[in-house]
């Protein structure tokens, strides 16, 4: 999202500040902000088809290619030692094999598929070096899944069913290693002139660019295998209310690079946040944590922990901010990230070290395209020995879309509100509310929605800002379609 004005920002954070963007019924006294009710899900009988419907679905599949990895340039030693790491290293080839489907993002999405980027599991089917030693090549299958959003499927005359068996081939280079150094912006475009990067260099990859000369893959294609089907989970209240607490981080990044200023839209919807929090009978307290806020309140027995963190606290922090957010991870059950993605490269999350181990956890990554980026992570290093896929002790809330900054309040604040209804009455409550995945997924998307044809003009009549002729978030949770408990 490119930086707006700062006059308009500031001018736009005191129309949030005042309620005037908001068109919930129900309007907390003199605050301007929306009572908490209004972001739960529907009571039982009082609900409309977008609180239960998803927007997306997963498809699951299999992608097989084979990688040619070019020894040529390399003396008889240095060529041993990389083909001995190669043949023992699984982990360096399922790298390779991440890196090479990654470069195939834009040709997926234009055949609708939003594919999950950090891969599944792998499998090496054949590997060796040819006839004159110069290439090693490596012939793979990996596990990948994808989504489909309902709303992209039905401006193409499209259902999921017609995803099911078919076979999408993409043209990725046959080395990916280094190839932003080999081939740059021949091989690029739709970025900002100087901001190409080795980092987003996947984002901005286009093959049938006249300038863009290198081997690809020989074979590089996904099959769709699967459309599982849809169930209805809650999240593991029990394990969140076990030792009477449930704690919280919830961190919003800035919008913008350079100093960070109250004008930037992660700042605004920091400040509306916290105004939001307190409004809500949580009560400020000392921290232990070097920065940040923290915020407590009680409720059916309970003891809810916000760690409230800001633009200027990770400002602050500077390099130290990706420790600070593996600690935040560690000692927290569930945690909200708000803020850039970062093509991907937030790579604390791949740091075991950062998990703590037998706790269940949510983490809602509320970021550009999150479901690509940032789901596996997760799940790999959730893994147990009685459960393979790292399900049991995680749920991953994410996007299939880019996000706004300017929402981030709002949506951090559905899910937060809903959550935190469903431990206090174990799922469900006297109003007959079910908070279930799928009831507070729709909540969401439903509030991502909001009320507002795209074409409007007034802007005051939306339900909170959007930039015009654009696009809702489609939010979605992963990991939880083996969830155990029931009200």
């Amino acid at each position: 999202m490119k930086p707006f004005n700062k006059t308009l920002l500031s001018l736009l954070y005191g129309l949030f500040s005042i309620g005037l963007l908001g068109c919930s019924p129900t309007i907390n006294d003199e605050s301007g902000i929306p009572a908490e009710t209004d972001e739960l899900v529907a009571p039982a009988g009082k609900f409309d088809s977008g609180y239960y419907s998803s927007l997306a679905t997963e498809l699951t599949g299999e992608f097989i290619a084979v990688l040619d990895l070019d020894l040529s340039n390399m003396d008889a030693a240095a060529k041993q030692s990389l083909v001995n790491l190669y043949m023992t290293d699984a982990n360096t080839l399922r790298q390779l094999a991440v890196d090479q489907i990654k470069l195939g993002k834009n040709q997926f999405n234009e055949n609708l598929l939003h594919l999950n980027l950090a891969g599944g599991d792998f499998q090496v089917l054949e590997m060796g070096l040819n006839a004159d030693n110069t290439v090693f090549r490596v012939r793979y299958a990996m596990s990948a899944d994808s989504l489909v959003t309902y709303k992209e499927l039905q401006d193409h005359g499209k259902t999921p069913n017609d995803f099911l068996n078919q076979s999408f081939h993409v043209q990725v280079p046959a080395d990916p290693r280094n190839l932003y150094t080999r081939v740059g912006e021949t091989c690029a475009q739709g970025h900002d002139d100087g901001h190409l990067t080795a980092i987003n260099f996947f984002y901005y990859f286009e093959p049938t660019l006249p300038s863009c000369n290198m081997v690809y893959a020989s074979e590089a294609t996904l099959t769709i295998k699967a459309l599982p089907a849809a169930v209805n989970t809650f999240p593991e209240y029990d394990r969140l209310a076990e030792d009477g607490r449930v704690d919280i981080v919830i961190i919003f990044g800035a919008a913008e690079t350079g100093p960070v200023y109250g004008g930037d839209w992660g700042v605004m919807m920091w400040r509306t946040f916290e105004v939001n929090t307190r409004l809500r009978g949580f009560q400020k307290v000392e921290s232990d944590w070097v920065v940040g806020q923290r915020y407590e309140r009680v409720r059916n027995g309970l003891l809810e922990v916000i760690d409230l963190i800001s633009p200027y606290d990770l400002e602050i922090l500077g390099d130290s901010s990706f420790e600070f957010f593996g600690d935040m991870f560690l000692t927290h059950e569930i945690m909200f990230y708000n803020g850039h993605s970062f093509y991907g490269s937030l790579n604390m999350l791949k740091e075991a070290a950062n998990y703590p181990t037998d706790t269940y956890q949510i983490l809602f990554m509320n970021s550009c395209w999150s479901y690509e980026y940032y789901t596996t992570q997760v799940f790999d290093n959730k893994v147990t020995s009685d459960d393979p896929s790292g399900w049991d002790l995680a749920d991953v809330v994410n996007t299939t879309t880019p996000s706004y900054f300017a929402h981030y309040d709002a949506t951090a604040g559905v899910l937060l509100a809903n959550l935190l209804a469903g431990v206090e009455g174990m799922g469900v409550d006297d109003q007959g509310r079910t908070f279930s995945w799928q009831n507070i997924i729709g909540r969401m998307n439903d509030r991502a929605k909001g009320k507002c044809p795209w074409d409007i003009d007034d802007i005051s009549e939306c339900r909170h800002y959007k930039p015009r002729k654009s696009h809702y978030e489609v939010f979605g949770a992963s990991g939880v379609r083996t969830n155990r408990f029931r009200p």
